[in-house]
C-alpha cells in the first residue's frame, strides 16, 4: 500500500503525456475543422467565429466551400430576388446564416447576410458581418468601399438608437407569458378596441410567441392603455381581468381581440360563457368595476412614461424588478421585432 501514491502519480503522468502527444499529433487543418464543428453546435459564439475567421485568413490553401454552404447561399439569393416588399427579405436570413455556419471562412456568405440585414434596418448586425467579411479578405477589391460603408451604417445605427430611446419600466405583473429567467422581456401597452393592436395580435404576436416566448428567449407582459376615443376599450379590458380571476386571462384576451367589432357588455358576457366561466361571478366583477382602479393606474403609468398611443412596446432586459429597454411604437412588422430581439440577444 505504501507504493500506491507513487503508482498513481506515474499513471497520472503517463495520461498527461499521452494527452499532450495526441494534441501534438493534431494538424492545423484538423484543429481548424474541430473549431468549425464546434461553431455549428454553438453558432452564436462570436468569439469562436472570430477565431475561425482569423485562422482562415492565414490558411493556404483556403478550405474548400462545402456544397451545403453553396446550396444555402443560392437559396438565400433566390429569396432576395423573389422579395416583393422589405419584410420578405427576412426569408433570406436563415439561409445566409446557415451558409456562414457551414462555411464560416467564406466571405461571400457574410457579405450577403450583411446586405439583407441592412435591408431590414438591422444596422448593427450588418456592421458585424461586414467586419467579418473584411476580416477574412481585407484586401478584397471592394474592401475600401465596404469599410467606408460600415462607417455610414454606424451613423445610421446611432440615429436609430436616438429614435428608440432607452426607458426603465416596472417589470412585475400578475399575468406573464414565458419563462421567468428569459433573457429579454417584451412589455406591450394595449387597447382592446385598437385596430392596430388587433393587427399585431393576429399577424405578429403568434410568431413572436412561437419563436421567442415558447422557446424561453422572451418573457411577455401585457399592460392596459384603453384610449378615451374607443368607447368599448375600458369594458373590454375589465372583461379580460375578470376572466383572469377565474384563470382565463390569456384566453379572454384572445377572444376579445378576435371579436373587436363586438365588445358590448352582452357580447363580453357571451365570450365568458364560451370560455366556461362562472357567469354570475363574471357579471358581478364587471358590474362592480372590480378592476377599474388597476386599469386606470396602468393608463396613468403609461402617460408618465410618455406613452400615449397603442400598441406601444418596451423590449429590454430585466434589471431587478424593472425592465430596461427600447421603445417600439406601433404595429411594426415581425422583421422589426426579430431584428431588435436578435440584436439584444447578441446574434449576428
Amino acid at each position: 500500500m505504501k507504493g500506491m501514491p507513487k503508482l498513481l502519480f506515474l499513471i497520472f503522468w503517463l495520461l498527461m503525456l499521452t494527452s499532450a502527444a495526441n494534441a501534438a499529433d493534431t494538424t492545423p487543418s484538423e484543429q481548424f475543422d474541430q473549431l468549425v464543428q464546434q461553431l455549428q453546435k454553438t453558432p452564436d459564439d462570436n468569439a469562436l467565429r472570430e477565431k475561425i475567421v482569423n485562422l482562415a485568413r492565414t490558411r493556404n490553401p483556403v478550405p474548400a466551400v462545402p456544397e451545403d454552404a453553396r446550396r444555402y447561399l443560392a437559396r438565400g439569393i433566390a429569396a432576395v430576388q423573389s422579395a416583393k416588399n422589405p419584410a420578405d427579405f427576412k426569408l433570406a436570413l436563415p439561409e445566409f446564416r446557415n451558409a456562414t455556419n457551414v462555411a464560416p471562412w467564406w466571405p461571400v456568405a457574410y457579405f450577403n447576410l450583411a446586405l439583407v440585414q441592412e435591408k431590414l434596418d438591422d444596422f448593427k448586425g450588418a456592421i458585424a458581418n461586414y467586419h467579418l467579411y473584411l476580416g477574412i479578405d481585407p484586401n478584397a477589391k471592394d474592401a475600401e468601399k465596404v469599410r467606408t460603408h460600415t462607417y455610414e451604417l454606424e451613423y445610421l445605427a446611432e440615429q436609430k438608437a436616438k429614435e428608440n430611446p432607452t426607458v426603465v419600466i416596472k417589470g412585475d405583473a400578475i399575468y406573464v407569458l414565458g419563462k421567468s429567467d428569459a433573457p429579454l422581456t417584451l412589455v406591450e401597452f394595449t387597447d382592446y378596441q385598437c385596430p392596430f393592436c388587433g393587427r399585431f395580435e393576429t399577424t405578429t404576436f403568434p410568431e413572436i410567441k412561437k419563436n421567442y416566448i415558447d422557446t424561453g428567449k422572451v418573457r411577455f407582459i401585457l399592460r392596459d392603455l384603453p384610449l378615451d376615443f374607443h368607447p368599448f376599450a375600458l369594458k373590454a379590458a375589465q372583461s379580460v381581468h375578470c376572466a383572469g380571476d377565474q384563470g382565463k386571462f390569456w384566453e379572454m384576451k384572445d377572444m376579445v381581440f378576435k371579436n373587436q367589432n363586438k365588445l358590448d357588455v352582452d357580447s363580453l358576457a357571451g365570450y365568458a360563457k364560451d370560455l366556461a366561466l362562472n357567469g354570475d361571478t363574471f357579471k358581478s366583477c364587471m358590474a362592480d368595476g372590480k378592476h377599474l382602479k388597476e386599469i386606470g393606474d396602468e393608463a396613468k403609468y403609461a402617460g408618465s412614461l410618455g406613452i400615449t398611443g397603442t400598441p406601444t412596446f418596451v423590449l429590454g432586459k430585466a434589471v431587478g424588478d424593472s425592465v430596461e429597454g427600447r421603445v417600439i411604437v406601433g404595429a411594426q412588422p415581425l422583421a422589426a421585432f426579430e431584428a431588435a430581439i436578435n440584436e439584444m440577444l447578441g446574434k449576428r
